[in-house]
């Protein structure tokens, strides 16, 4: 049988599995939080160049048929080293309460060092607009809807930023998180998620992520990078796309 990285997690945490299990849930969706979205800015005098636009529509796109791939490595804080790979595919349209939505299918399918495996795989209904409906875990049918449905603009500038709406999680979790666009090498730039998570009921801060999606000017995917914190167990995991 083979050993959950996420249970080993469990063992050393005590009763957290469960919030280790929904952070992962958020992450491997991360690239959809462009959908959520919520009010924004401007980082100052430079946003008017136009060398500094950058089109990001394309990269969350709702079209049927889209389908991103990478191969991932990582480690963590116990410095030991992952790799296994990420997914996200649009499924055909159907019909959700009354409305023409994409089912978005996400997937993390992780290893670690010694062999042990974790997979997480989600679903994500899309408008044809790109506004998120809900997501939901498709082993936990933890579901994960925003407060209200907005989305990230389809054009950025290197310096603006925003703050998405609130996600509410079944499995009593909330998301607050940020967003802000920087430079990265070249003419790409580097669209950067912070995330909080939250406990319902105390309010408490049990974790934060941060995910970073690098694009090209016409909002091509290069790479992806994802950082897990839990402070409380003195852990973090990183995982990044190997190109």
């Amino acid at each position: 049988m083979v050993k959950s990285i996420l249970f080993g997690q469990l063992m050393k945490f005590g009763g957290c599995m469960k919030k280790i299990k929904t952070i992962f849930l958020l992450i491997v969706i991360f690239s959809l939080s462009a959908c959520i979205g919520g009010s924004g800015g401007s980082g100052g005098k430079e946003d008017s160049s136009e060398e500094l636009v950058y089109s990001v529509a394309g990269a969350w796109s709702p079209e049927p048929g889209l389908v991103f791939n990478f191969e991932m490595l990582g480690i963590d804080s116990d410095g030991i080293n992952y790799q296994g790979r990420m997914m996200r595919a649009n499924r055909d349209s159907i019909m959700h309460s009354g409305m023409l939505v994409v089912p978005v299918e996400s997937l993390i399918d992780i290893y670690d060092q010694f062999g042990y495996r974790d997979i997480i795989n989600t679903m994500t209904y899309m408008d044809y607009h790109g506004h998120m409906i809900y997501f939901e875990d498709l082993s936990t049918s933890t579901r994960c809807v925003p407060v209200s449905p907005y989305k990230l603009p389809d054009v950025m500038r290197i310096g603006d930023f925003g703050r998405n709406n609130d996600i509410e999680c079944t499995d009593g979790t909330w998301i607050e998180s940020r967003w802000w666009l920087e430079r990265d090498s070249g003419q790409r730039a580097r669209l950067v998620e912070l995330q909080l998570i939250r406990d319902t009921f105390s309010h408490q801060v049990f974790s934060s992520s941060e995910a970073s999606t690098v694009i090209d000017k016409n909002g091509n995917i290069y790479s992806v990078e994802m950082k897990i914190d839990l402070p409380d167990y003195g852990y973090w995991i990183k995982l990044w796309s190997n190109n």
